[in-house]
């Protein structure tokens, strides 16, 4: 599932819903261009790895994609770089209780891209 930065928190909780209490994942990341690619290098590296570590272990995952604009605040400041997500960089692969949809755990930039990392955060 994709969604722009602007439905990340009804994402969270619709994921939350419809998983039945299972532990649901964010992965925030540049967006894609017409190329299919994204304007964030990191991402691009990272990506690959959580979509992985999601097909393989059945995660219910989502993909929140931020504007370049927005993430280089042209327009005024991200949201997402406020409370309840605190992204810093980009990709993040964030994980919530599915059941109080607190933060149980994150990847950062370069961690994202580590099948070890990443398969410690599904675990």
């Amino acid at each position: 599932r994709e969604v722009s930065s602007g439905e990340a928190v009804q994402t969270l909780e619709a994921l939350r819903k419809s998983n039945a209490g299972k532990d649901v994942y964010l992965l925030f990341v540049g967006a894609h261009g017409e190329d299919g690619k994204s304007w964030c290098p990191d991402c691009v590296n990272g990506e690959p790895y959580a979509e992985r570590a999601a097909e393989k272990n059945g995660l219910p995952v989502a993909r929140v994609h931020v504007s370049r604009p927005e993430w280089k605040g042209e327009s005024g400041p991200s949201p997402l770089r406020s409370a309840p997500f605190s992204i810093t960089a980009l990709p993040t692969f964030v994980r919530y209780s599915g059941e109080t949809g607190e933060e149980k755990g994150r990847l950062v930039e370069g961690d994202v891209a580590s099948d070890d990392s990443v398969a410690k955060l599904a675990a």
